[in-house]
């Protein structure tokens, strides 16, 4: 568990002690809405976890706010697509949002300041194949994580290896197709892909 501000900083190791988890997940209280180097941050962690095997998840609860990382957003982006982590992206912004909203609390400046955070939360999302959160409750928490814990549960991961041996870092075509089985009432049981949308993967 990692938390951020200027730097990141690794508040707990891995661990299979659950009340070291909840007393580490006690200290974060609000969020940072200044000081906050989302990029840096992020970076850092998959940097950190380059070594592991096996596709990674990982859950990023952020306003999406960034302040003064060293690394730019397509920095970030660029690491994201070469990752073998999913991002499961948690917003705290869009909340503060629009209670500041409702209060006409916010400047039109700010308000895209943080909308524009929340796209940059969805593409690290999407590029990793994870998914954008977006609360407007506190209360909306356990299912979200229920529902990324299901989406954990229920995934197949499709390797890869082109019959083109130059690896001349330029990009492939890839077609995957899905055929759907029946369920036991005769309906073809839905399938959904991830990423929700198409991208390239290059060969380096």
């Amino acid at each position: 568990m990692i938390g951020y501000d200027i730097r990141p900083t690794i508040l707990c190791d891995f661990t299979r002690d659950r009340n070291e988890l909840q007393d580490t997940l006690r200290r974060f209280t609000s969020p940072a809405f200044t000081d906050s180097n989302l990029f840096d941050a992020l970076i850092d962690t998959l940097d950190r976890s380059r070594k592991l095997k096996g596709k990674l998840p990982f859950s990023l609860i952020s306003t999406g706010l960034n302040t003064f990382s060293r690394h730019t957003y397509q920095e970030a982006l660029e690491k994201c697509k070469r990752t073998n982590a999913s991002i499961y992206a948690v917003s705290v912004g869009q909340k503060a949002r629009l209670m500041a909203e409702s209060y006409g609390a916010i400047s039109p400046e700010a308000n895209m300041e943080l909308l524009v955070a929340d796209n940059q939360l969805r593409s690290f999302a999407e590029y990793t194949g994870g998914r954008l959160f977006s609360p407007r409750f506190e209360t909306e928490l356990p299912s979200i994580f229920n529902n990324i814990s299901v989406m954990l549960r229920n995934q197949y991961s499709i390797a890869y290896a082109s019959s083109n041996t130059k690896r001349d870092g330029k990009y492939r075509k890839i077609r995957v197709e899905m055929n759907s089985s029946l369920s036991p009432k005769r309906k073809a049981v839905k399938l959904k892909r991830s990423p929700a949308k198409d991208y390239q993967a290059r060969l380096n």
